[in-house]
């Protein structure tokens, strides 16, 4: 069985005429995410609700690629998760996948990438965001020691260059330097242990790791994202070949 992916888009448009959030419908329509129940909020709901929009409002070609629905939707029947993906095309990009995990306080990832068409020479758009579980930490106040829940936040952004090539990297990724220095929390660098940052990503990523949730991503991670968005506009609707 195919699934479509304006199904996401279509609930959305409908919790919004209701008066409530999407994110509140959604959990309440039994279509997306519900893992820890509708008072514990889905950290990277904003940047998936943002990115859909701008698609739309961007690209208004944009067609749904429906695909198989096992790949679609799964949920674990060990603990209590949920991955869930939509796929799009336009134009200029061969596919656009959006991915979300919700695993509860446990767990709340955020992954999407950006394919162009072969046609084209422009880098992939590269989003992961994760966030892992709740650990206790207390703090010693004046009072009485206070304890908070902190989660660990990992996020990388990234136009990732299909070549190495000075001149391909001077089009493509040095109009992100300004970018890049305006987020100095998200300047950091990823383990050589896991990827080889010289053949997969660009000197530009945005890499940022948090010992807090919400209040640092919405405050750096959700402007910078949108940034990012803005700076990929120009090369898709450019057509660069």
């Amino acid at each position: 069985m195919l699934r479509s992916a304006s199904a996401a888009l279509l609930v959305m448009a409908v919790g919004s005429q209701l008066g409530c959030s999407s994110e509140a419908f959604l959990l309440n329509a039994g279509t997306l995410f519900q893992v820890a129940g509708a008072e514990h909020k889905l950290l990277y709901m904003p940047f998936l609700e943002w990115q859909l929009d701008f698609m739309k409002k961007n690209f208004p070609d944009m067609k749904d690629l429906p695909f198989e629905e096992h790949l679609s939707k799964q949920t674990s029947t060990k603990k209590p998760a949920v991955i869930e993906s939509w796929q799009y095309e336009t134009k200029e990009f061969r596919k656009i996948r959006l991915t979300y995990i919700d695993a509860g306080q446990n767990a709340q990832v955020f992954n999407s990438v950006w394919y162009p068409r072969h046609t084209y020479d422009a880098p992939v758009f590269g989003i992961d965001f994760l966030a892992f579980g709740k650990k206790k930490v207390t703090i010693q106040a004046a009072l009485a020691p206070h304890v908070l829940k902190i989660a660990k936040v990992l996020a990388i952004l990234d136009l990732q260059p299909l070549t190495q090539d000075p001149a391909y990297l001077e089009k493509y990724i040095d109009p992100l330097v300004p970018l890049r220095n305006k987020y100095e929390e998200l300047c950091g660098r990823m383990s050589s242990k896991f990827y080889d940052e010289t053949r997969f990503f660009s000197k530009q990523l945005l890499f940022g790791r948090f010992d807090n949730d919400e209040p640092q991503v919405m405050k750096s991670l959700f402007p910078a994202f949108q940034e990012y968005m803005e700076v990929l506009l120009p090369f898709a609707h450019d057509g660069i070949n």
